[in-house]
């Protein structure tokens, strides 16, 4: 039996009806996929500027805790002038990461200054070690090693080297033992201060 016009004409306008819902809810979708897309684009940039001020706000820190560190590490350098302010730039310079390294870099800094500094000190006092400076774990030089240990050797067997100043009981020793001992309580605070400065 064929189709009426009537009944064709109402699927017709059914279909027409559903397409035009469909073809409406297609355009939400894409429209809501557009929004979701731009919104996804927008937070990726927001991430990356938060990033990147992050980043900046760690490098700040971390150069401001640089800068305490080396504050803190160099307040009791011993150098005075130019070579305290070589010191200094040599740290201010090295481009240290952290507190660790600042720590680390001035303790190998002070080791060659210290010794560079102390050679100054002795050459200006007209000191001029002519021997190798490297010494025992008893802190005697290399170079005098052997008659330490000679004279150790002796003294362990009762033997003497010389003069005793405690037992020569003559005029002249005994004088010398008491101007002596007189000059070491006049001048003891001198001599220490003395001592201490050759031992910086």
């Amino acid at each position: 039996m064929p189709a009426t016009p009537v009944v064709d004409a109402v699927v017709d306008a059914k279909l027409a009806v559903d397409l035009a819902e469909q073809t409406k809810q297609r355009e939400a979708a894409e429209k809501a996929r557009a929004d979701a897309e731009k919104r996804l684009t927008e937070i990726e940039a927001e991430n990356k500027v938060l990033a990147e001020a992050r980043a900046e706000l760690e490098r700040i820190q971390r150069e401001k805790d640089v800068a305490e560190a080396i504050a803190a590490e160099t307040a009791a350098l011993p150098y005075e002038g130019a070579v305290k302010e070589a010191f200094m730039k040599g740290v201010q310079h090295a481009n240290l990461d952290n507190a660790a390294d600042v720590k680390a870099f001035v303790e190998s800094r002070r080791s060659e200054y210290d010794a560079i500094v102390a050679a100054a000190r002795i050459k200006g006092q007209g000191v001029q070690v002519v021997g190798p400076v490297i010494e025992t774990a008893a802190g005697i030089p290399a170079f005098a090693a052997a008659s330490h240990a000679l004279h150790e050797q002796m003294a362990r067997r009762g033997m003497s080297i010389g003069k005793n100043a405690k037992r020569d009981q003559s005029k002249a020793a005994l004088f010398a033992a008491k101007y002596l001992d007189s000059f070491d309580r006049a001048y003891q605070t001198q001599l220490a201060a003395e001592t201490a400065g050759m031992t910086q």
